[in-house]
């Protein structure tokens, strides 16, 4: 069974199957994608995160093609689910920051030049606490870190206490991402719809098949 979409012959899901495949799908992809969104937000979990939850959205994708055989239906999902994979983790780390957040004094320990491939140039300091203590994830980017002569020089960044986000500048919005929140989860409830309205959107000569 099949259709097609610019005369390239589509396969389909078989209709009387179409519901055990698509509400997995549906309720088990939003979540996923944000939980490893938010799991990319710890530095040491970036790759794996992002490179999971990409392949994750890729067999949605796959799937929502499957049951709606429609283009259209796809470049939809693909806007909402890349959307929940990428803009998860900065209205988490933003939300952490603003609820736990706590001002912390560091001193510069080191200073890092890297060039890019265009050759431009930016910084990387290492920190740590005032007073010794363990700080994780302990670097502040070119934004905060301008050049060796910050090595000895003491700051004050905003610390996630439980260690998963990476410290910011005192400066970084603070104010939490309440209206983000909202966006995403009408993103993952409009995916979720997307995916169970496949069979409804697919060509009649396929969906009657």
């Amino acid at each position: 069974m099949g259709s097609t979409d610019g005369g390239r012959r589509i396969p389909l899901i078989a209709p009387h199957r179409t519901t055990r495949v698509a509400v997995p799908t549906a309720v088990v992809t939003p979540p996923a994608l944000i939980g490893l969104a938010v799991l990319a937000t710890n530095p040491d979990h970036v790759a794996l995160g992002m490179v999971v939850g990409t392949l994750v959205l890729l067999i949605a994708l796959f799937v929502i093609q499957m049951l709606s055989g429609r283009g259209w239906v796809v470049v939809v999902a693909t806007v909402l689910g890349f959307g929940l994979l990428w803009a998860s983790g900065p209205v988490y780390k933003a939300e952490v920051m603003a609820h736990r957040g706590v001002r912390t004094k560091v001193v510069v320990t080191a200073a890092h030049r890297h060039t890019d491939g265009e050759g431009e140039v930016y910084w990387r300091c290492d920190v740590q606490r005032a007073d010794g203590s363990p700080l994780p994830h302990a670097t502040l980017d070119d934004s905060d870190c301008r050049g060796a002569w910050q090595v000895g020089r003491s700051k004050e960044i905003v610390v996630d206490p439980d260690g998963w986000v990476a410290p910011q500048p005192v400066d970084s919005d603070s104010s939490g991402r309440t209206p983000q929140v909202v966006l995403l989860a009408v993103a993952a409830v409009l995916f979720a719809l997307l995916v169970l309205a496949g069979n409804r959107l697919r060509p009649a000569a396929a969906r009657n098949g």
